[in-house]
C-alpha cells in the first residue's frame, strides 16, 4: 500500500513536471515570480517546484477516490480543495501571491472550477458504471425504458449542471477584455469533452441513447443567448455533435463487449 502511495505521488510530480515543460520550458518565467524570486535561475527552479506540487495534487486526487470506506460527497469536497490548491500553485508562478491581481484571481478561480468539474464527472461516471456492472450481474437491471429517458436522466441532470451552471460561474470571475474561461476553454475543451465522456459512458452502459446529444445540445441555447449572442449557437452544434459521436462509440463498444462475452 504505502509502495502504491509513494508510485502515485512521483507520476503526480512527473507530470506536474511534463505539464511545465510543454507549456513554460521555452520561455522565461512570469516577471512577477523572476521579482517575487531574485533571479530568472531561482524563479525557474521555483515554477518547477510549484508544477511538481500541481502534479502531486493530481496524484492525491487519484489515491483518494481509491479509498472505499469514504463516502462521494466527502470525496467530492476534498478533492475540490486540493484542486484549488494545485491550481494556486499553478497561478502563483504567473502572478505570484498578489490577490489584488484579479487577472491572476480569475485563473484561479475559473482553473479550479473547470478542473474539478472535469475530474469530477470523470468520477462520477466511473463509479455509475460499478453500480451498474453490479446490477446486471445480479440480474437487478430493470427493463429498459422507451428511448432510454430513465436510464439517461441522472447523467441529464448533470450535464445541465455544467451547461447551464457553470458557464455564469465561470463570467463572473471572467476577464472584461478578452474573457478567455467563457470564450476559448468552455465551449473549446470543456463543453465538447464532458458531452463526449459522459455519452461515451451512457454509451458503453446502455447503447444509444438518442435523447442525450439532443439534451446536450438544447441545454447550451439559454446561456448562449444570456452571456453570448446569437453567433455563439455552434456551441449547441458542438454539444450535440460531441454527445452523438461519443454515445455512438460507447454504444460500439458495448456490443463489441457482448459479442465477444457470448
Amino acid at each position: 500500500m504505502k509502495r502504491e502511495i509513494w508510485t502515485r505521488l512521483a507520476l503526480g510530480a512527473l507530470y506536474g513536471v511534463g505539464v511545465w515543460f510543454l507549456l513554460y520550458s521555452g520561455g522565461e518565467p512570469a516577471g512577477a515570480l523572476v521579482e517575487a524570486c531574485g533571479t530568472v535561475g531561482r524563479a525557474r527552479a521555483a515554477q518547477v517546484t510549484a508544477f511538481a506540487g500541481f502534479g502531486l495534487c493530481a496524484g492525491l486526487i487519484s489515491l483518494l477516490w481509491k479509498r472505499e470506506t469514504m463516502s462521494f460527497l466527502k470525496k467530492s469536497l476534498i478533492s475540490f480543495l486540493i484542486v484549488g490548491t494545485g491550481m494556486a500553485l499553478w497561478t502563483w508562478t504567473l502572478h505570484g501571491w498578489d490577490w489584488q491581481h484579479q487577472e491572476g484571481v480569475n485563473l484561479w478561480i475559473g482553473g479550479t472550477l473547470i478542473l474539478f468539474v472535469m475530474d469530477w464527472a470523470r468520477r462520477f461516471y466511473g463509479c455509475r458504471r460499478d453500480v451498474d456492472s453490479i446490477r446486471e450481474k445480479l440480474k437487478l437491471t430493470p427493463p429498459p425504458s422507451m428511448l432510454r429517458w430513465r436510464e439517461t436522466m441522472p447523467d441529464m441532470v448533470l450535464i445541465a449542471a455544467v451547461e447551464l451552471v457553470l458557464p455564469p460561474l465561470l463570467r463572473l470571475v471572467d476577464a472584461r477584455d478578452f474573457p478567455v474561461l467563457t470564450g476559448l476553454l468552455y465551449p473549446y475543451l470543456v463543453l465538447p469533452v464532458v458531452c463526449f465522456s459522459s455519452a461515451l459512458s451512457l454509451g458503453k452502459r446502455w447503447g444509444i441513447t438518442p435523447l442525450y446529444p439532443v439534451v446536450c445540445a438544447v441545454l447550451t441555447i439559454p446561456h448562449i443567448f444570456w452571456l453570448y449572442n446569437s453567433s455563439a449557437l455552434f456551441q449547441a452544434g458542438v454539444a450535440g455533435a460531441a454527445a452523438l459521436l461519443g454515445n455512438l462509440v460507447g454504444a460500439a463498444v458495448r456490443a463489441y463487449r457482448k459479442r465477444n462475452s457470448a
